[in-house]
């Protein structure tokens, strides 16, 4: 949560662990988390680490990041019906 609110200005609450992986291209560790959004403007506070920040649509997600390359179980959620 403390993450998310110093790279991007939002504040949230994790609703449950999605699992870790050395991400494939960094070779970074990273913790998956589904959140809820809170509050908060969606922003770049964090240029060395993030790219862009944005809202999309669950069902445009793949338009930014290849299927291929996205952690299975975010794939997962993504597709859950809401």
């Amino acid at each position: 949560m403390r993450e998310t609110l110093d790279e991007t200005g939002v504040h949230c609450a994790v609703r449950r662990h999605l699992g870790n992986r050395v991400h494939p291209v960094t070779g970074v560790l990273c913790e998956y988390f589904l959140c809820e959004y809170l509050a908060g403007e969606a922003t770049n506070s964090d240029a060395a680490e993030n790219i862009d920040v944005m809202w999309v649509p669950r069902n445009s997600v793949t338009r930014f990041i290849p299927v291929d390359t996205i952690f299975p179980s975010i794939l997962a959620v993504l597709e859950e019906q809401t």
